[in-house]
């Protein structure tokens, strides 16, 4: 296949497509939050749902995905992700970059949590270890969804190839659904919460877009 460099154009355009996407499902989640309309009736019977399928096998494995997208595990990752590009790629702008991206991702989670003041599902349904922070919009989720999807940008954005790129798309999108369905299968949030989160880290993904490429055309750290 041929290989073909990213061009400025391209970047824009995912970034305005993720942006216009995320805003409107993070819209639609909070509206239906705030109004108990839409999604929200939907809330307690997709928990019920995921109560009813609860087995040893589908916990132990919904724990371990939840687990590898919890704040320490990921700072774990992030740190080696960018000593590995610094050291092998001498590159500081990208990880940098990175970093930043996973550090709106916290932000906005820990205010929109604030701001909402949304409760969890109860502690007679949620599993150990207990999580009695506010439930909207999902961390985690968030952090999958941002996290997966700029790792896969920055890494194909300068040298772009067609089927790598988008099949690491693919990959992020469901990696970041399996994260959405754990916590809802561990009872730690509602159908409202994980679906903001998409939403949230889709807007998040689509302004670290813009921010690289206005460092990139701005800098000659790469």
């Amino acid at each position: 296949m041929k290989q073909t460099r990213l061009i400025d154009g391209r970047p824009v355009v995912i970034s305005l497509v993720s942006f216009t996407t995320g805003l409107v499902i993070f819209a639609l989640a909070l509206f239906s939050l705030i109004n108990q309309s839409l999604l929200f009736p939907l809330n307690q019977p997709v928990m019920d749902f995921m109560l009813s399928i609860r087995n040893d096998a589908t916990t132990a494995f919904a724990v371990a995905v939840t687990t590898i997208f919890s704040s320490s595990y990921v700072v774990l990752m992030i740190t080696a992700i960018v000593a590995v590009w610094f050291i092998a790629k001498k590159e500081v702008l990208r990880p940098a970059v990175l970093v930043f991206g996973m550090a709106i991702s916290t932000m906005t989670s820990y205010i929109m949590k604030i701001e909402t003041a949304n409760l969890r599902p109860s502690q007679l349904i949620m599993m150990r270890p207990f999580e009695l922070d506010y439930s909207f919009p999902s961390g985690h989720t968030m952090t999958a969804v941002v996290f997966l999807l700029l790792l896969g940008y920055l890494a194909y954005s300068r040298d772009f190839k067609r089927v790598k790129y988008y099949g690491w798309l693919t990959i992020a999108l469901i990696l970041s659904t399996l994260v959405a369905l754990s916590r809802l299968y561990l009872g730690y949030h509602w159908l409202t919460d994980v679906t903001a989160s998409f939403g949230l880290g889709l807007v998040v993904f689509s302004i670290t877009i813009l921010i690289d490429r206005i460092l990139l055309n701005n800098t000659k750290l790469t």
